[in-house]
């Protein structure tokens, strides 16, 4: 499943359950987020911390968001991610940032500002 909500000036994306193995995820993914009015430049939290599986289609889809988000000029980070995610993003060189939990996330985009 796949909900979101605006927060302090991000758009934060939950992601619960398996994340793959559909493929319509990315689509999924996009339309959530497109939902939620994002601020300018769009900065983005998907929050894995309800992941229990994930396979190649959700970490395309999290990718197609990435690209998305920073065409827009935007920054998409990470949170709570399975330690097997993190360190396969870690190896493929993956363009986003991770963070423990959603508030680290959060504090962060507020520490830039």
């Amino acid at each position: 499943m796949i909900r979101g909500e605006r927060h302090d000036g991000c758009a934060i994306v939950h992601v619960t359950g398996e994340f793959g193995g559909d493929r319509l995820l990315g689509l999924r993914l996009r339309d959530t987020i497109a939902d939620l009015a994002l601020p300018d430049p769009p900065n983005v939290v998907v929050d894995l911390s309800e992941v229990v599986s994930w396979d190649a289609r959700g970490l395309g889809a999290i990718l197609a968001t990435a690209k998305r988000v920073f065409a827009a000029g935007g920054v998409l980070k990470i949170a709570a991610a399975p330690d097997d995610f993190s360190a396969y993003c870690a190896h493929a060189r993956m363009p986003w940032t991770f963070h423990e939990t959603v508030e680290a996330a959060v504090a962060d985009f507020r520490s830039a500002r």
